[in-house]
């Protein structure tokens, strides 16, 4: 079922002569910087947020520039959250680099995604504490740190890595 105003809509653009300028011209209104600024604005929460800015339609262009401006004049609310979406470019991440999750000593979970460190792209396997428990369970809930003699990997040690 479509909502009342996406059936107000393709109800316009079937009894226009150009359906896809209609459709077209609905988008680019939606896609506008300032409806996108005044939807953030009235986000209720975090995840709200982050809502808005992951169902844009992909491969559309947002104006994220004009988005920044607009942040760098009034704050957004949330905007951490949305600068940490999948959907945002990278160099706009990068310009708000200090709001991007720090990694854990697990890296971040699930995710490839940019953090304020760049990881080192090598084939080397990682190493890891050769006594390490897998999973959170078996760490009694805490992520595990290594120090700085503690053995990684089969037969390798802190001093020869």
């Amino acid at each position: 079922m479509l909502g009342r105003s996406a059936a107000t809509v393709c109800a316009k653009a079937l009894a226009s002569a150009d359906p896809a300028a209609v459709l077209r011209a609905r988008l680019d209104r939606e896609l506008a910087p300032e409806k996108l600024v005044r939807k953030l604005r009235r986000a209720r929460h975090a995840a709200h947020a982050r809502d808005l800015v992951e169902s844009l339609p992909p491969g559309e262009p947002v104006d994220w520039a004009a988005l920044e401006a607009v942040h760098a004049r009034e704050p957004i609310p949330y905007w951490q959250d949305v600068v940490r979406t999948d959907g945002v470019p990278e160099d706009v991440r990068l310009r708000h680099a200090a709001l991007l999750p720090e990694p854990g000593p697990d890296g971040l979970p699930g995710s490839a995604r940019l953090t304020r460190e760049r990881p080192v792209r090598s084939r080397r396997p990682v190493p890891l504490c050769a006594d390490r428990p897998r999973g959170r369970a078996a760490r009694g809930g805490a992520p595990h740190r290594c120090g700085p003699g503690a053995p990684r990997g089969p037969g390798r040690t802190a001093a020869r890595l």
